[in-house]
């Protein structure tokens, strides 16, 4: 209802209705006693243009017994107040959700600034923000809806009670709007954690930072290690969540699900991550009351396992040889995540002499393949003795930094004991051909044996010889 006076108060018109109310709203925003009192939201804020039309901003549900439970209207009137038009919703957003405290004011351009409590942010309806609006045309046109807080209230840790009005200022094409806030109702103090402030807060309409999460170190994989993440530009003073890869993180700073911004919108804080698994992860900081995301980031759990080097060549050389190692690098990461910008690298290539000094080969190495190298040399004349090859490769990526070492060794005889080698094989050389030369000796006179004709076999006399007979003389 709306009345009017044109005699400085003295008497006034009878009550016109300016704009209607299908059912009083609830005391309270979720009903008698939870979570904010609100019942206040159906007192109208009013304003009168430059140009002499009347403003009255209010909040009411849509119907009587809908389901909405309020919304923000505007009425206006361009006859002083006789006559009203019909009510625009400002919100642009109608649902389940609550809107409430509607407050305007008209700049000298004669445009109604509008602000008001908008729970179309959480999820569950009970938490709200400021949203703010225009409105032109004698209030026919209302501009699409924008933000004004940067993070929600959360009634549920504030004390219940929030004012019964938000208000608002308007200076030259400035706004300012004012209103409680619940973002300090969780903040530590040392050893402590308190809950249930509010404060009014008021804000600038215009630009402002862009939240940036960044991770101060990689995590290795096979255990978990705290990793430090720090934010700028966030919401000031404010309370949020971090998740790894959707799931909440815990802050090892306050031991709570909750992570705090400082006066200036900085967060540095650490976490320990969810999986010891190497691989990328995202790292996000939302909103705790519409769970909005804030800003994102990525932490590599890397690799840190050892590479296998392996060193094939030559084990014995003569002085002045060229020796060729080949190295290959055998990655204890799977091929999948090998392609994910690795890089393998030989570090060093020591040659140490027998006389333990060492010389430095890496700038000798030349790539063959992928994780295959090659390395040559060639040895002094006077060289002898081991000299041992020691080569160390690293494979380094975004989801790897592994390092390993590998070692050959080959064995260079001098000149004299090649001699003395040549020696004891012309030495068993005569040794096997004497054998040779005695095994055929022995096989003639094998065979010479065999050829000799046995002698004729001896009778022994018989036992009783018989009797002499006569001897027949030859004939002559």
């Amino acid at each position: 209802m709306i009345t009017r006076s044109i005699d400085g108060g003295t008497s006034f018109s009878p009550p016109l209705v300016a704009a209607p109310i299908p059912q009083q709203l609830t005391f309270a925003s979720e009903g008698s006693s939870c979570c904010f009192r609100w019942w206040s939201s159906m007192f109208p804020s009013m304003d009168v243009a430059p140009d002499g039309t009347v403003y009255i901003a209010y909040g009411a549900r849509q119907a009587k017994y809908s389901t909405d439970p309020a919304d923000v209207y505007l009425v206006a009137s361009i006859d002083g107040g006789t006559t009203w038009s019909l009510p625009t919703m400002i919100n642009d957003h109608s649902s389940q959700n609550g809107h409430f405290f509607a407050w305007l004011r008209v700049s000298s351009d004669n445009i109604v600034h509008i602000i008001w409590g908008d729970q179309r942010l959480d999820p569950v309806g009970l938490g709200y923000d400021i949203f703010y609006a225009t409105a032109t045309n004698h209030g026919t046109t209302i501009s699409p809806n924008s933000r004004v807080t940067d993070v929600g209230t959360d009634p549920l840790f504030t004390i219940g009670f929030i004012g019964d009005y938000f208000n608002l200022a308007v200076s030259g094409n400035q706004t300012y709007p004012v209103w409680t806030d619940g973002r300090r109702a969780v903040r530590p103090l040392g050893r402590e954690i308190l809950t249930g402030e509010t404060d009014i807060f008021t804000a600038r309409l215009g630009p402002r930072d862009t939240p940036s999460l960044a991770i101060q170190n990689t995590g290795n994989s096979g255990y978990q290690q705290p990793v430090t993440i720090t934010a700028t530009g966030l919401p000031r003073e404010a309370f949020f969540v971090a998740r790894m890869s959707g799931i909440p993180v815990i802050s090892q700073t306050h031991l709570l699900s909750f992570f705090f911004s400082t006066r200036s919108g900085n967060l540095t804080d650490t976490i320990l991550p969810t999986s010891n698994y190497y691989g990328a992860y995202s790292i996000g900081l939302d909103e705790w009351l519409s769970g909005a995301p804030l800003s994102t980031t990525t932490l590599y759990v890397v690799d840190s396992r050892s590479l296998q080097v392996s060193i094939n060549g030559p084990t014995t050389a003569s002085p002045g040889d060229n020796i060729t190692w080949t190295i290959q690098i055998i990655s204890p990461t799977e091929p999948a995540t090998q392609g994910l910008g690795s890089t393998f690298t030989i570090n060093q290539a020591l040659l140490t002499t027998p006389s333990r000094s060492v010389q430095d080969l890496t700038s000798n190495v030349r790539p063959s393949g992928q994780t295959s190298y090659s390395v040559s040399l060639k040895l002094p004349s006077n060289a002898a003795g081991s000299y041992t090859l020691l080569v160390n490769a690293s494979q380094t990526g975004a989801l790897v930094r592994s390092s390993g070492t590998g070692t050959a060794t080959v064995t260079v005889n001098s000149q004299v004991q090649n001699i003395a080698s040549l020696a004891s094989s012309e030495q068993t050389y005569t040794i096997i051909v004497g054998l040779i030369a005695a095994t055929g000796v022995a096989l003639q006179v094998i065979q010479l044996t065999r050829r000799r004709p046995s002698p004729p076999a001896t009778l022994p006399p018989p036992a009783n010889p018989p009797p002499d007979r006569p001897t027949t003389p030859p004939p002559a």
